[in-house]
């Protein structure tokens, strides 16, 4: 009987992809290092012949470098992974009330199984004169992760309390269905469905543009990332005076906080390689 367990499955996985690359474990250890997820030749071995899978946080980063280094589909090893059905793309990681979320999610004929697995996002801010109105577009680049993939859901944080959407559209790649604010949970869930279906492996692109108002002004910007994103780039252009500061929080999902001052002026970006789970969050 083939054994298929998710350990055998990541080794065969790796193993083929090794074999039919064309750079060594020597070679992949070297460059892992120079990644900042530095890993033996002899911990690469053990991972092709079974006999250890990745376990830590970092090994699991170490493996998205490794889909990139060999020229694999995104996802092609760390799907493989034992574990992997809880580390896969889900947009509800970090809500507040999953319960409401699900239960929007479901009215839209949906669900928050795994479909769509993000490679890159870029998200562009706009902020009006006097603070009070934000437009956000979003570029996304993904892989199809479910046989057919048609629409998805999304969720995307309040930028404060008490804002109001003006508006919501896409502008390529799909066009948007119902959608909804849940303020208990913080969010705004949209259906987006796709102008053309995908199958597993295929990548798409798709950009949507946002718009918030705010009695009050606003203040801030939060991603939500539930796995380990091959870029993220965060932009705020401010059409009044800007502001004094401008920081990149980011909350990883154990616990760590980091707070990084951006140079301030009218126009203000960040862009991450291997941009780490958890929340990022702009604030000005």
């Amino acid at each position: 009987m083939t054994d298929t367990s998710p350990s055998t499955a990541f080794a065969g996985a790796l193993s083929r992809a090794v074999s039919e690359g064309s750079l060594t474990l020597q070679q992949l250890s070297q460059r892992l290092g120079e990644l900042g997820t530095p890993l033996s030749a002899a911990t690469l071995s053990y991972w092709c012949s079974g006999r250890s899978v990745p376990a830590r946080a970092r090994s699991r980063q170490a493996v998205t470098h490794l889909e990139r280094l060999l020229d694999l589909v995104p996802g092609h090893l760390v799907s493989s992974l034992p574990g992997a059905l809880n580390a896969r793309w889900n947009p509800s990681v970090g809500v507040a009330d999953l319960k409401a979320v699900q239960l929007a999610v479901a009215g839209m004929g949906m669900d928050l199984d795994r479909h769509l697995e993000a490679r890159v996002i870029t998200d562009e801010l706009t902020v009006s004169e006097d603070g009070q109105r934000m437009q956000l577009t979003t570029h996304q680049l993904h892989w199809a992760d479910a046989k057919k993939v048609s629409r998805f859901p999304v969720l995307m944080p309040l930028p404060h309390p008490n804002a109001r959407l003006e508006s919501a559209s896409a502008e390529a790649g799909a066009h948007l269905g119902s959608h909804q604010i849940l303020p208990a949970a913080g969010v705004l869930a949209m259906e987006v469905r796709l102008d053309h279906e995908l199958r597993r492996g295929d990548l798409g692109q798709i950009r949507y543009e946002v718009s918030w108002a705010c009695d009050e002004p606003i203040t801030q910007y939060t991603r939500r990332l539930p796995i380990v994103l091959g870029r993220l780039a965060l932009a705020v252009a401010f059409e009044g005076d800007p502001p004094r500061t401008v920081v990149h929080a980011h909350l990883a999902q154990h616990g760590t906080a980091s707070r990084t001052e951006l140079p301030a002026g009218p126009q203000v970006q960040t862009c991450i390689a291997e941009a780490a789970a958890g929340i990022h969050r702009l604030e000005w």
